[in-house]
């Protein structure tokens, strides 16, 4: 099972973690030039600034400079985090959908599995009692059905008892208008 998940999954992985590499190196390729780049700035010789309000500012800049640096970062972060929600959640309905259908198929293969499965699953009261409403309106299913037939042949039995009563009165009637009496004879 597993080596059939690591045939499926395997490209797919790779793929992930490629992007994932690529947005590993980029930061890192960010950070080094961050880092490096006062350290080279250092063997140039210094400006100095005019007045207070001239460092002030190049402060300032620095400070929204890096700002924007962070907010895109951050952005850059919460796109990774949504693209992989999403193929975690496309890879999660298939990765469920397989194993119940191996599960299916070792149930049908194996006495042992559905057995331990079913007994498993009869360990939980709310399942239990599903069950066992379903087995008490099947069985009053079958009970009203057989019921009901028995009443039906209950009436047809009546029915055809009236109509041999009326059959033995017919006979009889025409046997005795053949005998040429006018009553009865219950012979």
């Amino acid at each position: 099972m597993l080596k059939k998940l690591l045939r499926y999954y395997k490209p797919r992985v790779k793929k992930v973690l490629k992007k994932i590499f690529r947005i590993f190196a980029f930061l890192l390729a960010g950070f080094a030039g961050g880092a490096l780049t006062p350290w080279t700035l250092g063997w140039i010789k210094g400006i100095e600034a005019p007045s207070a309000s001239d460092a002030v500012s190049i402060a300032n800049t620095y400070i929204v400079f890096t700002t924007i640096i962070f907010v895109g970062v951050t952005v850059i972060l919460a796109v990774a985090g949504y693209v992989f929600t999403q193929q975690f959640s496309a890879t999660k309905g298939a990765q469920e959908s397989e194993a119940l259908n191996e599960l299916k198929e070792k149930i049908k293969n194996d006495e042992s599995i559905g057995i331990a499965l079913a007994n498993s699953i009869l360990e939980n009261s709310d399942v239990k009692r599903h069950l066992e409403s379903l087995l008490k309106n099947k069985f009053q299913e079958l009970i009203e059905a057989q019921l009901s037939d028995a009443k039906e042949d209950a009436q047809q039995k009546e029915a055809r008892a009236v109509m041999a009563k009326d059959q033995v009165s017919a006979i009889q009637t025409l046997r005795s208008q053949l005998n040429g009496k006018g009553d009865k004879n219950d012979n």
